[in-house]
């Protein structure tokens, strides 16, 4: 058996697409690692952007508080005719359910109920109104801008929190 010409082209070209298409399935296999690592960025850089989102939002929950206690602050003038809670607007307390739980008790105690006789003493037990308070004779003005500082206190330790 004689070969010809055209057997030996035919194995040439055999042995090229061979290689060509090994060359493709490297360059595929390649590919794949690349969009597998594109993909735990992607999925990384979302998970940054939506942490960045949430702190963001609840930055601004608690620049709004702020403003709304130092609203209340302001309104004076304090005293026996003043109630001793802080008279928060209606939207407060469902700004602080944006929020995580752990966080602003005192705010929390201070919305929620409006009866003072019944929480004015666990307000007391504040460890924030606590320190204001000290150990000096407590009389109303007294009572009233230590919940307010220790208010104070709750919401500049959450924005520190995000912030760092």
């Amino acid at each position: 058996m004689e070969r010809d010409w055209l057997d030996y082209t035919g194995y040439v070209f055999n042995a090229t697409a061979t290689a060509a298409g090994l060359f493709g399935l490297f360059l595929a296999i390649k590919a794949y690692r690349v969009g597998v690592k594109a993909y735990e960025v992607s999925a990384e850089s979302y998970r940054v952007a939506k942490d960045q989102g949430r702190k963001a939002f609840e930055l601004e929950i608690l620049r709004e508080l702020r403003s709304q206690l130092d609203e209340v602050v302001d309104s004076g003038p304090w005293g026996e005719h003043h109630p001793a809670l802080p008279n928060t607007k209606a939207g407060v307390y469902s700004a602080l359910l944006a929020l995580p739980k752990e966080e602003l008790p005192l705010w929390r105690m201070v919305t929620k109920n409006r009866e003072p006789d019944d929480e004015l003493h666990d307000i007391r037990q504040d460890a924030g109104v606590k320190r204001y308070l000290g150990s000096k004779d407590e009389d109303f003005e007294d009572l009233q801008l230590s919940i307010c500082n220790a208010m104070y206190d709750e919401i500049h330790e959450a924005m520190r929190k995000r912030i760092e």
